[in-house]
């Protein structure tokens, strides 16, 4: 079983997204907002990853890598 965190941090969105650390923790507080307004309970300084993955141009770094993994479904070109 893999060993996937719930949520993701500043540090994760700067590596991930290949944005600055500041941009990642203005994005994080922008995702908390949302989330609160919408009546869920948030944690200061991360974010749910799933939110993340649906709000961020519909893009997941860490699934479509997955996605291209030898032994997948997908057929080699």
């Amino acid at each position: 079983m893999e060993n996937i965190k719930f949520y993701v941090t500043a540090e994760e969105l700067s590596e991930a997204y290949g944005i600055c650390l500041s941009k990642a923790y203005k994005l994080i507080r922008q995702l908390n907002a949302e989330l609160e307004a919408k009546g869920f309970i948030i944690v200061q300084g991360k974010v749910p990853r799933r939110y993340v993955e649906e709000r961020v141009y519909g893009y997941s770094p860490v699934s479509s890598i997955r996605e291209e993994e030898p032994g997948s479904d997908k057929e080699a070109v």
